[in-house]
């Protein structure tokens, strides 16, 4: 808009150069004496010729071009860098958003491997106390059979230590798919 408006100043103050050197001639026929005052007689004063308000007129007149052409290249950079910075606003943007999607992902992994973590940890107490309960355990069935003071109790213990270790194998498989992870 400034640009604009200073090009408009230049073309009025060449214009009114213009309208002012053709109007000097006339001034200068109604008048007498070639000079503007009396006291100037004594120095020498001298009338441009037509020929050097022709040439002042083709001095302005390519100063002007050359002030429009300069106008005309600058509202075209001016125009450039305004569509230069919408798409740098737009790539910002789409930045953003990913920077923000990556963020939300890796809040979700670090819940995951919380998770993880709480997870192994009580798979690491259970294969302790499975382990601490494999080593209480009788080493024969004739020692189960001699604790437990009858059959029926001893082939309940078989059995609870037969699940037992069915589960510590799990869990102990479970933990190290955990672990790898």
């Amino acid at each position: 808009m400034s640009s604009r408006f200073s090009g408009g100043l230049l073309i009025a103050a060449a214009l009114a150069i213009l309208v002012a050197s053709q109007a000097s001639p006339a001034a200068a026929v109604a008048s007498p004496s070639p000079c503007p005052s009396p006291a100037a007689s004594g120095s020498r004063c001298v009338t441009p010729s037509s020929s050097e308000y022709d040439q002042l007129k083709l001095r302005l007149s390519a100063d002007l071009a050359a002030a429009l052409s300069t106008q005309q290249q600058l509202s075209a950079a001016v125009a450039q860098a305004s569509a230069t910075a919408l798409l740098l606003a737009d790539e910002l943007t789409q930045e953003e958003a990913r920077i923000t999607e990556l963020q939300d992902k890796i809040a979700q992994l670090d819940q995951q491997i919380s998770d993880l973590d709480a997870r192994i940890a009580v798979e690491k107490e259970q294969v302790s106390a499975l382990a601490r309960a494999m080593y209480r355990r009788p080493d024969s069935f004739l020692d189960i059979l001699a604790s437990s003071g009858n059959l029926a109790d001893a082939l309940a213990s078989s059995a609870d230590l037969v699940v037992a270790g069915q589960r510590a194998h799990a869990l102990q498989e479970q933990l190290k798919a955990d672990l790898e992870q």
